[in-house]
């Protein structure tokens, strides 16, 4: 086939691939990055029309990956983008860098994408570091939450950073794709040091980490479920930034109103469901109402019998960890997931008989609930059932969790449970009496007695 403009080939008059000045891509990046002084540039790979890096300037790119498993099929090498991911670009008056002396802070975009333009001064070299070993508070891995590990109850910072790069006495530095490994180094080495100066937490204490993308993995994970609530609100309070610790020392992972913060097992780090699980928990916390329960914390999703405001709780979180699961293709999401929303197996056998499921009470039945509200044929794992005949109900869902049931945040506030749920937003908000009986045919099914009435 005769050369084009578009083929991937450096051919015709292009100085790199499929850029040319007579090509519809003549403003094309790379060619700002080729090491020549060409078109209209006033100095190599700067000023003129079309680089929009000025004369005197270095502008530096590159993308930043992480290294994810999929825990469905146990794949591991999948590389995912560092999403919105804080860095920090340093630089050396030498090369090798020994000692920064100055730093840019950046974020990444929606592909893990980068680019800097620093004054060209004196330095000599660069390289990027994601978090900071000075900082007095856990680094903001994104906008959504702060990561810090904690094996001693005393937090650990965390940082990466990658090689040095020699700034050339002209043109411009592309780092390329810098990956961070799972439990190797490859483009970043991870440390960790103490940043507290109790005596029993070993001030000054520091060490390295073995890769450390679960670090970026639970990040992203977080930001997925953050990226869900915004787009889904109906209030305005604000819902901040979440701590997590990762890995803990805690027995089993869960989320501390006390301490406002998840705790995450080691074995949690990319398992995507926990992770947006326990940020639903957050959310109660943050935007609705958290249920201070005073019993014993032990359950399991076929859990009944604790309170109807406990079970609320956990079936919001199973409910949102799974449903968010299901919305995003990055997201680790395992079948059984969802075939135990859509059809419980701890009553499995009284399936059809509504009077055998033990009601409001259940974590299995709230999760069920809404999960009926939301889910349509084309969900995963989705069955015909005669007492489901809605869908789409995801948003409305948010809705009433982020206004109706968001009762103050005092101790004296009271918990939402599934029939508040219903009474005061499922109930009020339906748009005919058809939809309103569709709402009521779910509910029933699942022996959940509330009022038929709109408490509003």
């Amino acid at each position: 086939m005769a050369p084009t403009c578009d083929d991937g080939i450096q051919n015709q008059d292009e100085v790199a691939v499929d850029c040319s000045r007579d090509s519809i891509y003549s403003d094309c990046e790379s060619c700002c990055y080729n090491g020549i002084q060409d078109y209209d540039e006033e100095g190599v790979d700067c000023g003129g029309s079309n680089c929009a890096i000025p004369c005197g300037w270095v502008a530096v790119k590159g993308r930043i990956l992480y290294e994810d498993i999929d825990n469905a099929t146990n794949t591991t090498g999948i590389f995912n983008p560092v999403r919105y991911g804080n860095l920090y670009l340093r630089l050396c008056d030498s090369y090798p860098c020994t000692s920064p002396t100055h730093q840019a802070l950046w974020t990444t975009d929606s592909m893990g994408n980068f680019n800097f333009m620093v004054p060209r001064s004196n330095f000599k070299s660069a390289f990027i570091r994601l978090g900071h070993e000075d900082d007095d508070d856990v680094y903001n891995f994104n906008y959504a939450v702060k990561i810090a590990r904690d094996l001693d109850d005393c937090d650990e910072t965390v940082w990466w950073h990658s090689a040095s790069r020699e700034i050339p006495p002209a043109g411009n530095i592309d780092f390329g794709e810098l990956r961070i490994g799972r439990d190797a180094n490859i483009d970043f080495t991870g440390y960790w040091q103490e940043e507290t100066d109790a005596a029993l937490c070993g001030y000054g204490s520091s060490g390295t980490i073995n890769g450390g993308s679960g670090y970026f993995n639970i990040a992203d994970a977080i930001l997925y479920a953050r990226q869900y609530a915004d787009a889904r609100r109906s209030d305005n309070d604000a819902i901040g930034y979440v701590d997590v610790q990762w890995p803990d020392d805690s027995d089993i992972s869960h989320y501390s109103p006390c301490h406002e913060e998840i705790a995450l097992l080691q074995e949690s780090g990319f398992n995507d469901y926990t992770i947006i699980h326990e940020y639903g928990h957050y959310l109660q916390d943050a935007i609705g109402t958290n249920d201070d329960y005073w019993g014993s914390s032990d359950h399991n999703f076929c859990t009944h019998g604790k309170d109807e405001e406990f079970a609320w709780s956990e079936g919001f979180a199973e409910y949102f960890g799974t449903i968010v699961s299901h919305n995003y293709a990055a997201l680790s999401n395992p079948m059984n997931l969802y075939t135990r929303l859509e059809r419980p197996y701890c009553f499995e056998d009284n399936h059809n008989d509504c009077c055998e499921w033990p009601g409001k009470e259940s974590e299995a039945t709230v999760a069920a609930v809404l999960w009926d509200l939301a889910d349509d044929p084309t969900f995963t794992g989705s069955v015909s059932e005669s007492h489901d005949t809605i869908s789409g109900k995801e948003t409305l869902i948010f809705n009433i969790f982020d206004d109706e049931l968001d009762n103050g945040d005092s101790i004296a506030a009271d918990a939402p449970d599934l029939c508040e749920f219903i009474e005061q937003g499922l109930n009020c908000r339906a748009s005919s009496s058809a939809e309103k009986d569709a709402f009521w045919y779910i509910w029933k099914h699942f022996n959940v007695i509330c009022s038929t009435g709109c408490d509003n």
